[in-house]
């Protein structure tokens, strides 16, 4: 097992330095503090929002595997460990087995900046990664360079989808994360946001993913704001012929909840164990 690997399972991931910049740990606490304010509505999250998004200049962080860079400071927050470490054991504990069988190539979908592509390329995985939003996709690029893992991480610049077309998708100014195709904008009412147009592509339409690529792939990670059901359709013959465990943030408030477990059902799935909280879930045939 890789230093790394044995590295990321002992430690909590936290960013170890934040661009050497004063102002930026300093902004930092005070939104944490805010953030307890408007927990009681004694202050508007609004102003939260504000203070968290620069619209200057980017911010860049270090982290024990990788170098990120991102516009605003939830980015950051967003590598707070919770049900991410419980991947990590999990990633730890069938690590040596997949390797030994080959399964050596990972999918994240919507990889947002590669806070995950770049952790599971650390691990010596191949990884192909899909990010629909233009300008997240080129901080995703620079990062997979800043990281030095430009051989392992393979990006595409598209969401993925059951058909091709062209979609409409608001990005948050400050929610870098959530960024989504139209439905869960009502989530973030306080939140500035930009519509942006992005390329949307069946997997199997991309024909330099090879066959062999897809037969080593051995988990899939998906984060894509209530879109599950939709973005699985495409690869239906893939998981059930294969063998990937799935890492997958699934609401039970979404419309689709129970599509997408029947969906996964149908293609031989079961729910292996729920991950930290209720939205997060590891499905596999074992």
């Amino acid at each position: 097992m890789s230093d790394t690997l044995k590295y990321m399972k002992n430690h909590v991931v936290y960013p170890t330095t934040y661009s050497k910049s004063v102002s930026f740990v300093c902004k930092q606490s005070l939104l944490f503090l805010l953030e307890v304010f408007a927990s009681k509505k004694m202050v508007s999250k609004e102003l939260i929002h504000i203070l968290g998004t620069n619209r200057k200049k980017e911010y860049t962080f270090t982290t024990p595997f990788g170098v990120f860079t991102a516009n605003s400071i939830d980015a950051w927050r967003r590598m707070y460990p919770g049900y991410e470490q419980e991947i990590r054991d999990r990633l730890h504990m069938h690590h040596d087995t997949r390797m030994h069988n080959g399964k050596t190539t990972c999918i994240n979908i919507w990889a947002n900046i590669g806070r995950w592509s770049i952790e599971l390329a650390k691990l010596w995985y191949d990884v192909i990664s899909f990010e629909p939003v233009p300008h997240t996709y080129d901080m995703l690029k620079k990062n997979i360079q800043h990281s030095q893992v430009h051989d392992k991480v393979h990006a595409y610049n598209t969401a993925l989808w059951n058909y091709t077309w062209t979609a409409i998708m608001d990005t948050f100014s400050f929610h870098e994360w959530a960024n989504c195709i139209d439905n869960v904008r009502h989530a973030y009412p306080d939140s500035t946001s930009t519509s942006v147009e992005v390329s949307v592509q069946k997997f199997d339409d991309i024909k330099d993913i090879s066959p062999a690529e897809k037969s080593k792939t051995w988990l899939l990670l998906i984060d894509v704001e209530y879109y599950e059901y939709f973005v699985l359709q495409w690869m239906q013959d893939f998981l059930t012929n294969s063998d990937v465990d799935i890492f997958i943030e699934i609401a039970e408030k979404s419309l689709h909840y129970h599509d997408t477990i029947d969906f996964l059902q149908s293609c031989g799935y079961s729910i292996y164990e729920k991950l930290w909280s209720t939205n997060n879930r590891h499905f596999s045939k074992s």
